[in-house]
């Protein structure tokens, strides 16, 4: 079994820390299971 993310930034504003904290820690989810 496999677990799929999903990285989704608002549309309306610019990347900053807390989107990357975000894929991270999804990232580490996934990376973990």
């Amino acid at each position: 079994m496999s677990i799929v993310t999903r990285f989704a930034p608002s549309p309306t504003g610019y990347l900053h820390l807390g989107h990357a904290a975000s894929a991270f820690a999804g990232y580490d989810l996934a990376r973990g299971a």
